[in-house]
């Protein structure tokens, strides 16, 4: 049975904290686009590399990670080329992700939708998380019309950190006006 790799962190972790050994902490950005992949340099030191702005972005959301909590933070642009890939399979959502919400990368002019990649619907506890994205879902939502106290209810038995920090968007837009769908990157 294939499992996002999230699942299979977590079970090392198991196995290797059962026999008193370091923890691995993983975590990836995902993001789709042209990109230049070869060897880069002269003839006497030569690096095989990848250059582009989506290399670029991919950094950027794998960063992300440590500030939201998560594992995988995938861009927009790759939930659409999953759904796209699985369009024709009869199932809806192969995966489990959780939408994030918009962050403007540093040098960047425009947002980019961010999602949670959190598992496939294989997985043995796909019905819970796939619970906790709809009511984190379902909380965005209501802070985004405005019904602030609504979506803070939604969260109150919430103990995740995305949760936390979605938690805390939403307490600033309901003090502030600021954009609670927005998510301010605190670093690079």
């Amino acid at each position: 049975q294939r499992r996002v790799h999230g699942e299979l962190i977590h079970q090392l972790h198991r196995e290797w904290k059962s026999q008193n050994l370091p923890q691995l902490r993983f975590r990836s950005g995902l993001h789709t686009g042209e990109v230049l992949v070869g060897n880069v340099g002269s003839s006497k030191r030569l690096n095989y590399t990848v250059l582009g702005d989506v290399v670029n972005s991919a950094s950027r959301l794998e960063s992300l990670n440590k500030q939201l909590g998560t594992d995988c933070i995938i861009s927009g642009s790759v939930k659409c080329c999953i759904n796209d890939y699985y369009g024709d399979l009869r199932f809806t959502k192969p995966l489990i992700t959780r939408y994030i919400g918009k962050i403007k990368l540093v040098g960047k002019k425009s947002y980019m939708d961010v999602h949670e990649l959190i598992c496939e619907q294989t997985h043995p506890n796909a019905h819970m998380y796939e619970s906790s994205a709809m009511r984190y879902g379902a909380a965005l939502d209501l802070a985004i019309r405005g019904k602030f106290d609504e979506a803070l209810h939604y969260l109150s038995e919430c103990s995740t950190k995305p949760e936390e920090e979605l938690y805390k968007r939403i307490m600033e837009a309901k003090n502030t006006g600021a954009d609670v769908e927005v998510v301010v990157q605190t670093s690079k």
